[in-house]
C-alpha cells in the first residue's frame, strides 16, 4: 500500500535568502528515519520545509527527493510541489469543511484522475492502516483537534509520498489530545518506509520519536546529533532551554558541588575536583511542599517564579536559590497546585548531577 523509500530519500544542501534571514540548510534523511528539526521563532524552519516542499525556491544548492533532483537553480531544475512525492501538514491542517473525513482524504487521488470508487478504496486502507476507520463518515466539524490532525496526516499518507513533513503537529491540543497523537505517530507512522522531517517545540516529543535532530539558529545549524546527546550535554543556550537542562559552572572539591554560597549541592563522582560545567536534567528533579526524607541527599528550599504547562510535562522555574528549571508531570503539578511566588522543596540525586571537569 505504502510506497517503499530509497536508501536516501533527502538530500537538502541550499542557500536562502528570506527577507533579512540567511538560510543555510544541510539536512539529510533515510528511509524510514524521523529527523527533528529544532530552532527557536523566526529560525527559518518553516521555510526550509517550504523550500523542500516545493513552496519556495532556492537561491543556491540542491534538494534530492529518493534520488531524484526536485531543485537546482544552476542546472535548472525545479519541480512543482506535485512532482516532489512530499506529503506535508502544516500546522492549519487546511481540511475542507464541507466534505466528510473520507471525501477529504480521498481528494487528491480524485485530483490526479482516479474515480471515486478507487479514491475512497485508497482512502479507506491508509484510514483503516491508521487505526482511525471509525472516523470516515464522519463530517469534519465533529472531530477534536486530534483526529483532525490525523486525518490531515491520512490525506498526506494515501498520496504515498517518499518523505513526510510535519510542521507542530502537537499544536493547539490539550495534553490529552497530544498524548494521543505521539502515540499515534510513534506506532502508525514509525512503521512507513518513508523519511519524516519533523518541526516542533515538544522536547519529550523529540526524545519519543526522533532518530536524529537538528538544531536551527538564525538560519545555520549551530548543533546536530541523536536527541539524547542534545539533552545531556547542550552547546547552546537555547538547546539547554529546549531540552530542560539546567546548566552552570561550579566548583567541586570532595564531592561537594557549589555553584554559589546558596547553592550547593552533593554530587556522585568523588574523583572529579576543581572548576566543573555542570548539567542537571530538568526531569531529574522532584518538588516537594515539605522536606523530602528520602535517597535524595540534595533537598534545598526553592521559590517559584514562574509555572508553564507544556502539554503533559509542566515547566518550573525557580527564583530561588538559583533559576532552576524543573519539568513535574502535569498531573503532578496539579496535584500540588503550584503557584508563583510559593515555597516549596526539590530534591535532586547526586547520581543525576552531570559534572565534567573544565580546562582552565
Amino acid at each position: 500500500m505504502i510506497a517503499l523509500g530509497n536508501d536516501y530519500v533527502l538530500e537538502a544542501h541550499f542557500d536562502l535568502l528570506r527577507g533579512n534571514l540567511a538560510i543555510t540548510a544541510n539536512v539529510t534523511i533515510g528511509a524510514g528515519e524521523v529527523v527533528a528539526l529544532l530552532g527557536p521563532n523566526g529560525a527559518g524552519k518553516t521555510t526550509i520545509l517550504e523550500c523542500i516542499a516545493g513552496g519556495l525556491a532556492i537561491s543556491h544548492g540542491h534538494i534530492n527527493v529518493s534520488g531524484e533532483k526536485v531543485d537546482d537553480p544552476v542546472a535548472g531544475i525545479w519541480k512543482p510541489p506535485e512532482k516532489r512525492h512530499v506529503g506535508i501538514v502544516f500546522q492549519d491542517n487546511l481540511l475542507f469543511p464541507h466534505m466528510n473525513v473520507m471525501d477529504n482524504v480521498a481528494f487528491s487521488l480524485r485530483c490526479r484522475g482516479h474515480s471515486k470508487k478507487s479514491a475512497r478504496g485508497k482512502a479507506a486502507e491508509v484510514l483503516s492502516f491508521l487505526g482511525i476507520a471509525e472516523l470516515g463518515r464522519k463530517p469534519i466539524k465533529e472531530l477534536s483537534g486530534g483526529q483532525t490532525k490525523q486525518v490531515a496526516i491520512a490525506r498526506s499518507i494515501v498520496q504515498e509520498p517518499s518523505l513526510f513533513l510535519l510542521d507542530e503537529p502537537l499544536s493547539g491540543l490539550d495534553s490529552l489530545a497530544g498524548s494521543n497523537l505521539k502515540a499515534f505517530i510513534v506506532n502508525r507512522l514509525k512503521t512507513l518506509e518513508t523519511g519524516c522531517l519533523l518541526v516542533t517545540h515538544d522536547s519529550d516529543f523529540v526524545m519519543e520519536v526522533a532518530d536524529r535532530a537538528y538544531v536551527l539558529e538564525s538560519g545555520i545549524v549551530t548543533e546536530f546529533g541523536h536527541p539524547a546527546d542534545l539533552r545531556t550535554k547542550p552547546s547552546t543556550s537555547y538547546v539547554a532551554d529546549f531540552a530542560g537542562t539546567n546548566s552552570y559552572s561550579g566548583v567541586v572539591r570532595h564531592g561537594r558541588l557549589m555553584i554559589n554560597e546558596s547553592f550547593r549541592l552533593q554530587v556522585a563522582e568523588l574523583s572529579t575536583t576543581g572548576p566543573v560545567s555542570v548539567s542537571i536534567n530538568s526531569r531529574s528533579i522532584s518538588v516537594h511542599r515539605h522536606s523530602s526524607h528520602g535517597s535524595p541527599r540534595n533537598n534545598l528550599p526553592i521559590v517559584v517564579d514562574s509555572v508553564k504547562s507544556l502539554g503533559d510535562v509542566t515547566r518550573i522555574v525557580t527564583r530561588e536559590p538559583i533559576p532552576l528549571v524543573i519539568d513535574i508531570t502535569t498531573i503532578s503539578a496539579n496535584e500540588l497546585n503550584v503557584k508563583e511566588g510559593e515555597h516549596l522543596w526539590a530534591t535532586i540525586k547526586a547520581t543525576e548531577i552531570d559534572v565534567e571537569p573544565l580546562d582552565v
